[in-house]
């Protein structure tokens, strides 16, 4: 892998290749140098490493002889590949050296840069039968944008691999509509390959989805409110209505806003004023607007990875004050997080108890609706510790956090900061979006001086043993306690 890496730099810098970005290829060094170090641990930094590698050699202008042994060489390791291209020539390139990718696992093709291609039908079909005869390992195929494409094409994909109707198991992946990413996948049963069988994650109308959503979520809220608020199909339109921008996560929240609505106007028979009325007073419509998320107290931007991807992001943590007393985690996450929110609260609660104990424990027993403003982020519990602990200080405390500020990190119940994993990769994702100051666990120093050479300068690593650091620097004598 390092003399292949070694070759392609020495090719491009010997021969003066050029693109159409002149920093093309001293920004691209620096990501390979970076993920070159860590490619020998992690299959997934090695799929990108080698992504980066084939499409920084697809943009290269005459890059012609060298590339092609590189290219062969690399395939047989990929196991992620992300088609990126700007003609279709490349996508058929693909299809006719898919025998090469030994290994592939998934494919994603942007159908709205190979628009031209995936409106071919032999192409489709060439598509299917190529991965069938090469053997490759039952790859699922990502088609983003497929609402690029004709009506006619997409319904022809459709019917080209949906011959099963999706399983109610699956709505539980949470597609994200507004996106239109439609997810293929091929069946994984031994005979696969010999009856050609596969699933197809359809896309589903946004409104017949929040419709059965709403109708499993209100038996539920009904019972925590002890009530028997029943809704019309027409009622949960018009709900629908009013969230029309919300993912479903957010969904999840605002109906439950909403019956605290009904509860404390003591409304128990629904109608028009009382929808309008609560809607002029519901802050989930702003959650997905960055700029009115930024001056909410409660908002915390935290750093994950994306377990299947393992690609880092950085998502906000929303918390709100719950009508019940009942924590209630409305976003993806592991196990970990009930435990996570336990513990952030415990923590809060040692910090907090010097200004009000009494009405400090009456808010934390009360509990929090947590959710995120990213339906595909998938927060782990653990790492999630400091970010969780902040948000519900910053809420009790009516203290906004600076919008470029993140953390990541465990925090045990006596507020020592733990380790967590994939610092390298958060670090870099802060790093290349604007955050200027980010908290990570003392314990992983170790990581971050290992790849501190390639982050920004201007962005400020705060290395922190104790939760005393984190409050000292954002909450101390910056008090504008909501609670008396």
């Amino acid at each position: 892998m390092k003399n292949n890496i070694e070759k392609i730099i020495e090719n491009l810098i010997m021969h003066n290749y050029t693109t159409h970005n002149p920093n093309f290829i001293s920004e691209n060094r620096k990501k390979i140098e970076i993920l070159e170090s860590f490619s020998n641990k992690n299959q997934n930094v090695k799929d990108e490493l080698i992504n980066l590698i084939l499409n920084l050699m697809n943009s290269i202008i005459g890059f012609k002889s060298v590339a092609i042994n590189l290219k062969n060489d690399l395939k047989n390791d990929i196991t992620n590949f992300n088609l990126i291209g700007s003609k279709n020539s490349d996508i058929e390139q693909f299809i006719q050296s898919i025998s090469n990718y030994k290994k592939l696992k998934t494919i994603t093709i942007d159908a709205a840069k190979f628009i031209n291609s995936l409106n071919n039908n032999n192409n489709v079909n060439l598509l299917t039968s190529e991965i069938i005869k090469s053997k490759v390992n039952n790859p699922i195929i990502f088609i983003k944008n497929i609402s690029a494409l004709s009506p006619e094409h997409i319904n022809f994909i459709f019917n080209q691999f949906n011959t099963k109707k999706i399983k109610d198991q699956y709505l539980n992946l949470d597609i994200n509509i507004k996106k239109s990413i439609v997810f293929f996948i091929f069946n994984e049963y031994n005979n696969a390959l010999i009856n050609h069988n596969f699933h197809m994650f359809e896309e589903i109308k946004f409104n017949e989805k929040i419709e059965t959503l709403l109708k499993r979520e209100i038996p539920k809220i009904n019972q925590k409110f002890n009530s028997n608020i029943q809704f019309t199909n027409d009622q949960i339109l018009h709900f629908v209505s009013l969230n029309k921008n919300q993912c479903l996560d957010n969904l999840k929240s605002a109906l439950f806003d909403f019956f605290s609505y009904l509860n404390k106007h003591n409304i128990s028979n629904l109608n028009i004023e009382a929808f309008n009325n609560w809607d002029s007073e519901n802050i989930y419509k702003e959650q997905n607007n960055n700029e009115s998320n930024i001056q909410k107290p409660g908002l915390v931007n935290i750093i994950g990875v994306s377990p299947f991807y393992n690609k880092a992001f950085i998502s906000k943590i929303i918390t709100q004050f719950s009508s019940s007393n009942d924590d209630m985690i409305l976003m993806k996450s592991n196990d970990d997080m009930n435990l996570s929110v336990k513990i952030a609260k415990e923590v809060a609660y040692e910090y907090l108890k010097a200004y009000n104990p009494s009405e400090i424990k009456h808010h934390i027993n009360k509990g929090f609706c947590i959710s995120t403003n990213d339906i595909n982020s998938q927060i782990s519990g653990n790492s999630a510790g400091i970010s969780l602990t902040t948000a519900i200080i910053s809420k009790i405390l009516n203290i906004k956090i600076p919008d470029d500020t993140a953390f990541t990190g465990a925090i045990s119940l006596e507020g020592c900061i733990k380790a967590v994993g994939a610092i390298d990769l958060k670090l870099i994702k802060c790093s290349n979006s604007g955050i200027k100051k980010v908290f990570i666990p003392k314990e992983n120093e170790n990581d971050y001086l290992k790849i501190s050479s390639y982050l920004n300068p201007e962005m400020n690593v705060i290395l922190i043993n104790t939760y005393d650091e984190i409050f000292n620097d954002l909450f101390l004598n910056k008090n504008k306690m909501l609670i008396k």
